[in-house]
């Protein structure tokens, strides 16, 4: 990606407890570093030939559930270590 496209490299989030983002590849390519000033951040690392279907949980959801941090580490993450 052109670097004046990029986004400013200056961000500071702050989330409430159980916050959280779904799976995803930085569409612009940024990078970042991350620190945690209270509580756990919770990361989830996939091989790059992994399938989107497999990363974003698309073959153990159930109806009614969404994709969302906290449902993807308490409940789908685990699903997908059995199924896979």
């Amino acid at each position: 990606m052109n670097h004046d496209a990029r986004p400013p490299h200056r961000w500071w989030c702050i989330g409430p407890k159980r916050s959280g983002t779904t799976v995803h590849t930085d569409p612009l390519g940024t990078a970042a570093w991350n620190a945690v000033t209270h509580g756990v951040k919770r990361w989830v690392l996939f091989e790059p030939a992994t399938p989107k279907r497999i990363a974003k949980a698309k073959d153990v959801v159930q109806k009614g559930e969404d994709t969302e941090a906290i449902m993807y580490f308490d409940f789908l993450l685990p699903r997908l270590k059995e199924a896979y």
